[in-house]
């Protein structure tokens, strides 16, 4: 994709996005942490990363009923797809793009399951969609922006993002809870935008093949030693 092409792309995402934060705004009055937008990307056409134009709101969920009604819905959603697709399920002030100020500098813990794991990923998003809903009030949740959940014909993938604000102990406890409730049956590797840093900072790409997704100790040991050298 050409330079010029790529700024158009840029700059019609940035007008959907600002469109649709004020559709959310006349929804509710104000912005609250407690309301949730559940977003779908089905990518059946060609993929243009994170573009607005192919996303999907699917519901608004501002209390706990509304949270319990969508998950019933989504345990149907959820089943074994047959074609590439995303969920996000995100707080209503973040917008499924890197490039949204609320993810920019922020992180991607991911955990990789194949495709005869389905149901255990499945669960796992469910699980983690609704303690991020319920858990508001711990410092630690209060920096996960979402909860993401994609099929491609690798497997599964289930990403809790996370702003930049959050500091390095809520990171470890977030990377513990994460292994618990895989109980290890799972690939692991937590990824970081390398816009937060300066250049000469930048973290390593982490390969994202099948071959090349790091142990959990290798990625977590290799992210937290080089967080301790910044300040959040």
């Amino acid at each position: 994709m050409s330079d010029s092409n790529e700024e158009v792309l840029k700059a019609g995402d940035a007008v959907f996005s600002s469109e649709f934060r004020c559709a959310l705004s006349s929804y509710d009055d104000e912005f609250s942490r407690n309301v949730w937008t559940l977003w779908k990307h089905d990518m059946t056409t060609k993929f243009v990363k994170y573009s607005l134009k192919e996303m999907t709101v699917l519901e608004i969920v501002e209390y706990q009923l509304d949270f319990s009604n969508v998950m019933v819905n989504m345990t149907t959603l959820l089943e074994m797809p047959t074609e590439r697709l995303r969920y996000f399920f995100l707080k209503n002030s973040v917008v499924p793009m890197w490039e949204d100020y609320e993810n920019i500098g922020g992180f991607r813990f991911t955990v990789l399951m194949k495709k005869e794991n389905g149901e255990a990923a499945k669960t796992l998003f469910i699980n983690l969609c609704n303690m991020m809903v319920s858990s508001q009030d711990c410092p630690v949740m209060e920096h996960v922006n979402g909860i993401v959940f994609g099929y491609s014909l690798k497997g599964f993938k289930v990403a809790v993002w996370v702003n930049k604000w959050m500091d390095l102990d809520g990171l470890n406890v977030l990377k513990d809870k994460l292994m618990q409730m895989t109980e290890g049956n799972c690939r692991f590797y937590c990824k970081m935008n390398p816009m937060f840093f300066k250049k000469t900072e930048a973290l390593e790409i982490v390969s994202e093949t099948e071959e090349n997704i790091p142990s959990e100790a290798i990625a977590a040991s290799n992210v937290f030693e080089k967080m301790k050298k910044l300040s959040i």
